[in-house]
């Protein structure tokens, strides 16, 4: 009504694929926070969390953050196409 754009949601998105596996999504989240990220293992099995070994991600502070507090098990690599 006003002609100006409001964002009605989060531009950045997080997903999380099965990279080792067959590659699927695995799911997908709006935003990129800290809480964002931690959100979504959260809702995992804690049996598959703790078979998490590697977690490769873009080189963004809060996502390595939120990998050492949900996943801490984890070693955290910077993916290919982010270097």
């Amino acid at each position: 009504q006003t002609g100006k754009w409001s964002a009605a949601a989060d531009r950045w998105h997080t997903g999380f694929v099965d990279a080792a596996g067959c590659g699927g999504l695995l799911g997908q989240i709006e935003g990129r926070a800290a809480g964002d990220v931690l959100a979504w293992p959260a809702d995992t099995p804690l049996t598959w969390r703790q078979g998490v070994r590697f977690v490769a991600i873009d080189m963004s502070p809060l996502c390595r953050a939120a990998i050492r507090t949900g996943l801490p098990q984890a070693t955290v690599v910077v993916d290919h196409f982010h270097v």
